[in-house]
């Protein structure tokens, strides 16, 4: 049994990794620099100014630029710790099913939780790697010269935040949840 749930372990971890790795040398051949990654984005968006909307983006940008700047330390900063402390929780449900599995409990909620937590953790990451990259061009683009980069840029950037909003909204409702899915099946089992 212990084998069987190894073997599965293994042979899912190996999926996520190609899946992983190939989503991110797809996205990488998919945009080369700045410049395509951003004219992509005025295409996606259909982003078309006029000259008064030209006006506000050149007027509005080196100060966008600067509020993206400082948002982006706060993102990450933000980021880092959620993961800290997500990886901190795996190591104690890891440490636990351990424990359990010693006194011969089937713990495989447990493991099952490690995953999905890791899940999150890497989607979270991914995410907040866009977001990264999406904030990098908005604040290396000429937003004075090519605004319609720089306003695709910012659609992009905004974009990418609801997500890592919403995934990490995610993250939390997955451990909010835990007691009922994860450690009450456990706590039944024990105490019969």
């Amino acid at each position: 049994m212990r084998k069987f749930l190894i073997v599965n372990l293994v042979v899912l971890m190996g999926l996520l990794i190609s899946v992983a790795i190939s989503t991110s040398v797809s996205a990488e051949n998919a945009y080369n620099d700045t410049t395509s990654r951003l004219n992509f984005l005025v295409e996606k968006y259909n982003i078309k100014l006029d000259e008064q909307s030209t006006q506000q983006v050149v007027d509005n940008c080196n100060q966008l630029q600067t509020q993206v700047a400082k948002n982006q330390i706060s993102a990450a900063n933000e980021v880092r710790t959620r993961i800290s402390v997500y990886s901190d929780l795996q190591n104690e449900i890891k440490a636990l099913e351990l424990r359990m599995m010693r006194q011969g409990v089937d713990a495989s909620e447990l493991d099952l939780l490690i995953g999905k937590i890791q899940e999150k953790q890497d989607e979270i990451n991914l995410t907040a790697d866009k977001l990264g990259t999406a904030g990098d061009d908005m604040r290396i683009i000429d937003c004075k010269n090519k605004p319609a980069q720089f306003k695709a840029g910012l659609k992009e950037y905004q974009q990418q935040q609801k997500k890592l909003v919403a995934v990490a909204k995610e993250a939390r409702q997955l451990m909010t949840n835990s007691p009922n899915s994860t450690f009450n099946p456990l706590k039944g089992r024990l105490s019969l």
